[in-house]
């Protein structure tokens, strides 16, 4: 072999070191990474695994609802197509994940991690998001509890106010939902006639403890009146008690 083969090979065998060196801690799970770090130098954490403890929570945007994890030292956008987080808001977590920079997005957050896992030593019992939308004037109002009986206000993806339940309140809450037979009711098509305007659509995902353990639904419905099937019994009635409740605690 002659002399410069031999110095090609070396270097190539070098190079598929470095790389796999550069793989391999790449798949280690980085700790004591703090959220500031990483959005100060994006570019750097690109594709890095790593762990993050902190409060899980969750905005209305145009582009989807993200969910934000919060250490301390900022916030950065979490995510994940199938993981349930929604029962997590509000409690402290520890996630695992990917670090995704996308500089040239621009409907989505830049910096953002993929959840491969998340798990909190805070047992969940309380999650509620209601959204109507519709009506003459086309508003569309969100609503959303969390674990730490959090209420908080969108019109038209705006915030508009947050309310901090009472015990009182938030067991008020749970028997509308739970004494209404939310979780009893079932998924059909419960869209419009064709010949109505003007109705609200609406959508109610609850996650509640009861009994030791997770009840959870998720629903879509339009206004009985404009409803092509008959509703549920009782869905009706959780509606209006809803809209009741939450007007009662806007500010």
């Amino acid at each position: 072999m002659g002399k410069g083969k031999l110095i090609s090979g070396i270097a190539l065998v070098a190079f598929l070191i470095v790389l796999v060196a550069e793989f391999q801690w790449s798949q280690v799970p980085a700790k004591g990474v703090t959220v500031s770090q990483i959005l100060a130098s994006p570019k750097d954490y690109d594709g890095r695994q790593l762990e993050i403890e902190g409060i899980l929570s969750k905005t209305i945007q145009p582009f989807g609802n993200p969910f934000l994890l919060n250490d301390g030292t900022g916030e950065i956008t979490v995510y994940h197509a199938t993981l349930n987080l929604d029962q997590y808001l509000g409690l402290s977590v520890r996630v695992a994940g990917k670090v995704v920079y996308s500089p040239d997005i621009v409907d989505a957050p830049r910096v953002a991690v993929e959840v491969t896992s998340i798990s909190s030593a805070q047992k969940p019992s309380l999650y509620v998001e209601w959204t109507r939308a519709g009506g003459v004037a086309g508003l569309q109002d969100t609503y959303i509890v969390d674990n730490l009986g959090r209420a908080s206000a969108y019109r038209n993806m705006r915030l508009s106010w947050t309310h901090n339940l009472t015990q009182t309140q938030e067991q008020r809450l749970r028997a509308i939902i739970a004494g209404g037979g939310f979780f009893a009711a079932k998924q059909e098509d419960y869209g419009a006639r064709h010949d109505v305007t003007d109705f609200f659509s609406h959508r109610l995902r609850v996650i509640l403890s009861m009994d030791g353990s997770l009840q959870e639904n998720d629903l879509s419905w339009v206004d009985e009146w404009a409803s092509k099937i008959p509703l549920p019994k009782g869905l009706t009635e959780v509606q209006q008690d809803l809209g009741a409740f939450f007007s009662e605690l806007r500010p």
